[in-house]
């Protein structure tokens, strides 16, 4: 489905939100909370939670996201972008990698390590 993208309001920024009317919820077969991929026109994809749109947009084809989502899809404010269901899945593990130049400070010089 194509629609419009329009900036989310701020108070709802920064959550990886995107609100979408109900129609256009309904076509997609979107629920609350439902996850979508948002393609603009180059290689630039971005992935969100979907949320209802505002009252003032029912009807209109119009996807609020903030910045940062505007910015990973690679697309302004009012330009077209297709908007798909996502197919995520639960994570079955999560590799957490430290930088190799960590460096830690404060540690008492009375700390001993075991093996």
């Amino acid at each position: 489905m194509k629609l419009t993208v329009k900036p989310l309001k701020q108070k709802d920024a920064g959550r990886g939100l995107a609100a979408i009317d109900r129609v256009s919820m309904n076509e997609l077969d979107l629920e609350n909370g439902d996850y979508i991929v948002i393609s603009g026109n180059g290689d630039g994809q971005a992935v969100a939670r979907v949320w209802p749109g505002y009252p003032e947009d029912e009807g209109r084809g119009i996807v609020r996201i903030d910045g940062r989502l505007r910015q990973e899809a690679d697309v302004g404010i009012d330009d077209t972008v297709s908007v798909e269901p996502a197919d995520v899945k639960p994570a079955k593990s999560v590799t957490v990698a430290l930088p190799q130049n960590l460096r830690i400070r404060g540690i008492s010089a009375h700390l001993s390590v075991t093996s």
